[in-house]
């Protein structure tokens, strides 16, 4: 008997392009001898229903779900795994995972918990430095108190801080949506009102001039693997950041990624070490991506970890992965295993 595994994606979250793209290519990938895959899609408002194929967000329809919480079915029928495919709010941050908790559905990925501290940026940095790793000079602050003490938040105050540029981002996003690289006090003003469209919260992050450095960890059968270390070099003639356009509109023409980056042997043993920290640090589970900054002065500083790394076709994590000889369809067997 195949294994019956829910394969969820889409959601209400702004990321909800990126994730049919990835559940597209796990969709392709992963083992239809072994496995009976049901298609459930989360549109942009929230409506759950059950696809035959994986279209662009405009043409997923199909049947609605109906679950009964008696049974522990959907639609009459019992999954043995779910594999949440979905990146951002709603789907990365513990909710879909408490939903799956409720349903008793077991899942690839990390729990509720780990999911929501490593979804909020300031939860995730001052976890990191509680175990001692190594974490940029940051500032964060909520709507509220931004609109009612609006000189407390002024561009000299922060830029005195922080110096420039400085990054500003919302709390509880990710593949760079939200994000502003700022220079001078208007793009300032612009940069806070941009990411508080994505969230109440929102993290200013000290510019660490150097090179980004990524990381997978894979956990199979209780031993946690760490990938070669990968660099992502982004052609600033094209974007002034790795941002969601050199991600995902290009198609990466604006950014190369080369896998194993090239650095010393010490520095790319002390990055996995921080990585597995990292990881652990969380309590998260079955696999992440951790990015890292190295810095021109020689130090590194770790930037943050996704529950859910991209599956898409210029994604890192399966090519950290597949360098190593584990192949995409090999890497979500492990997973769901």
């Amino acid at each position: 008997m195949k294994e019956k595994i829910l394969l969820i994606y889409g959601g209400i979250s702004a990321e909800h392009d990126v994730s049919i793209a990835s559940a597209k290519n796990v969709n392709d990938f992963i083992n239809k001898n072994k496995y009976q895959i049901t298609l459930l899609y989360i549109n942009k408002n929230g409506q759950w229903c059950i696809v035959n194929e994986i279209q662009d967000s405009t043409t997923n329809t199909g049947v609605p779900v109906v679950i009964d919480m008696e049974s522990k079915t959907i639609n009459g029928l019992k999954y043995d795994k779910a594999f949440p495919v979905m990146h951002g709010p709603y789907g990365e941050d513990g909710q879909i995972q408490g939903m799956l908790r409720v349903l008793g559905i077991p899942f690839v990925g990390s729990d509720i918990m780990a999911s929501a501290c490593a979804m909020n940026k300031i939860t995730m940095k001052k976890l990191f430095q509680t175990s001692l790793l190594p974490v940029g000079l940051y500032i964060h602050f909520n709507k509220d108190d931004y609109q009612n003490n609006t000189s407390d938040y002024n561009f000299e105050k922060i830029t005195s801080q922080l110096g420039l540029p400085i990054f500003i981002k919302p709390a509880s996003m990710g593949s760079s949506i939200g994000i502003s690289k700022v220079k001078n006090e208007l793009e300032y003003t612009k940069a806070i009102e941009e990411a508080f469209k994505y969230d109440k919260q929102i993290i200013l992050e000290k510019y660490i001039k150097g090179r980004e450095l990524e990381v997978g960890v894979l956990e199979t059968d209780n031993e946690i693997k760490v990938s070669v270390i990968g660099e992502v070099v982004t052609d600033y003639t094209r974007h002034d950041f790795y941002n969601y356009e050199a991600k995902y509109k290009e198609g990466n023409t604006g950014v190369s990624m080369i896998v194993p980056a090239k650095i010393q042997e010490k520095v790319s043993e002390d990055i996995k070490s921080m990585a597995l920290l990292a990881f652990r640090s969380l309590s998260c589970r079955d696999l992440a991506r951790v990015d890292f900054f190295y810095a021109d002065d020689g130090k590194v500083y770790i930037n943050e970890i996704n529950t859910m790394p991209g599956f898409t076709n210029t994604s890192m994590y399966t090519r950290l992965w597949s360098s190593q000889g584990i192949s995409t369809d090999i890497l979500i067997d492990k997973l769901i295993i």
